[in-house]
């Protein structure tokens, strides 16, 4: 077994640093998918108007109302078309999320590995190696994916994931090329115990079945990804509470 995460700064700064910013982000999506889903009920673009952003040393940027009236205005209209904002909040929600989580995992080292990740497999995942990689390797991916988002429809490039898939499928690695990750709330044997919340997380990523140029959504689907982002959240509160306390506010 694993020691539980240590109690020293470095190690519960960047549990809370990893903690603030990834539910930033969430909130971040929370707001952004109902400001989409307002906009889409009620026609606000007649409340559009020029917005003068202050910024210091007393300058200004301005957010021309025409601009913003149309893209409200073409929300209203089309009330099942995807939009150009829950798109872009997805992607740079789960993006910061993974990035931040990736990073904590990558800079908070003891004796040549991830305290932060150490206490993943001990408290959240109640030493399972396995869906410890298989979280980890997700995170990962999707914060390798995601940081190199330049289309407006986000496809794979195989230099995102050729490094990873080239790792896992090395003999030396037990895990293999395949990173599954299955994780239910309503299960009392839970570390995360949400009783009554059916909402369930499956993924499964064949590194050796992706293919350059692969819509991103076909890897993992927008449902999957929501999940997973939510996942991050209740995971690191959940060590925030156990190891720093409970969250002002």
């Amino acid at each position: 077994m694993r020691p539980r995460i240590e109690t020293g700064p470095e190690s519960i700064a960047q549990l809370k640093n990893a903690f603030e910013t990834t539910h930033q982000y969430f909130a971040l999506l929370h707001l952004g998918y109902f400001f989409e889903d307002l906009s889409r009920r009620i026609n606000v673009s007649r409340l559009a108007r020029t917005v003068h952003i202050q910024t210091p040393p007393n300058l200004t940027y301005t957010l021309h109302a025409d601009l913003i009236a149309q893209a409200l205005q073409n929300m209203y209209d089309n009330p099942s078309k995807s939009s150009i904002l829950s798109h872009l909040i997805l992607l740079n929600s789960l993006r910061g999320i993974t990035m931040s989580l990736a990073t904590a995992f990558e800079s908070a080292k003891g004796k040549g590995h991830s305290e932060l990740q150490d206490a993943f497999q001990t408290e959240v995942f109640l030493d399972d190696a396995a869906l410890t990689d298989s979280f980890v390797g997700i995170t990962r991916f999707l914060r390798n994916v995601l940081s190199h988002n330049i289309e407006d429809e986000l496809r794979l490039r195989e230099v995102d994931y050729a490094v990873q898939r080239d790792y896992r499928n090395n003999k030396r690695n037990k895990c293999g090329p395949v990173m599954k990750f299955q994780y239910r709330y309503d299960d009392p044997s839970s570390a995360i115990h949400i009783p009554g919340y059916s909402h369930g997380l499956l993924i499964e990523l064949d590194l050796n079945r992706l293919t350059p140029g692969q819509p991103f959504e076909s890897a993992m689907s927008a449902h999957q990804s929501l999940l997973f982002a939510e996942f991050c959240c209740n995971s690191l509160l959940f060590l925030y509470r156990k190891h720093i306390g409970e969250v002002a506010g």
